[in-house]
């Protein structure tokens, strides 16, 4: 997703005129701008996303790493390439708000903070409930 997402803002910071003509007509220094930090977000979660399967080549498939620096780099790592998603699809919508699009830049701000919500709400009711803990075993067996 990342390769698309950056690939795409990376065209379009280029297809933007520098004069400010067709088809940028509003905020054309700011949206360029706002494009280049999304492109690098991308980027940014493109190369973390790498990073994952070259820290976890070692430890065997289906089980949770052996190391725990491992894990926590794998962790973090992941963290990494989450947030420059989120980051990157909230400056589309910025840029989109700037456009005079306000509704498709409101929806997909609104998605993506829907989004992170439910992520971290189910995260908190993991950590310190274990209401989602069960195994599939468990499950079955009551």
């Amino acid at each position: 997703m990342a390769v698309f997402a950056g690939a795409l803002t990376f065209a379009t910071v280029f297809v933007i005129p520098e004069n400010g003509g067709v088809p940028c007509y509003y905020h054309c220094d700011s949206v360029r701008t706002i494009l280049s930090i999304a492109f690098a977000f991308f980027v940014t979660s493109l190369v973390w996303t790498i990073f994952v399967p070259l820290v976890l080549r070692k430890e065997k498939l289906h089980q949770p790493p052996v190391s725990k620096a491992r894990r926590q780099l794998s962790q973090a790592a992941i963290l990494i390439t989450v947030m420059g998603l989120v980051g990157g699809f909230t400056l589309l919508g910025v840029v989109l708000l700037l456009s005079d699009q306000k509704a498709a830049g409101g929806l997909i701000i609104t998605s993506v903070a829907i989004c992170c919500t439910t992520q971290l709400l189910y995260w908190l009711l993991d950590r310190f409930t274990n209401l989602y803990s069960r195994s599939c075993d468990d499950v079955n067996q009551s």
